[in-house]
């Protein structure tokens, strides 16, 4: 009998803060890293500016907050 091991996709913080940090809006992280990211779980830049990935004008995420990261770990 042989068990199927389903792989988790994870992601460090330190490679999401040299990706997708300062660039992406909350919608396009969730999207791109797989992700699972409220509002109440982002820190953001305080004004308005393009989304790298989706072009749009939105909030860009500067930072998740410290009780938030263990979403990093899979979806």
């Amino acid at each position: 009998m042989y068990l199927r091991m389903e792989t988790v996709d994870m992601i460090t913080y330190n490679a999401l803060k040299s990706g997708g940090l300062n660039k992406y809006c909350r919608e396009c992280m969730n999207r791109k890293y797989h992700l699972s990211l409220a509002t109440k779980d982002c820190e953001y830049i305080y004004f308005p500016r393009e989304c790298k990935r989706c072009g749009e004008v939105k909030n860009i995420v500067r930072d998740i907050k410290i009780f938030s990261r263990w979403k990093l770990l899979g979806s």
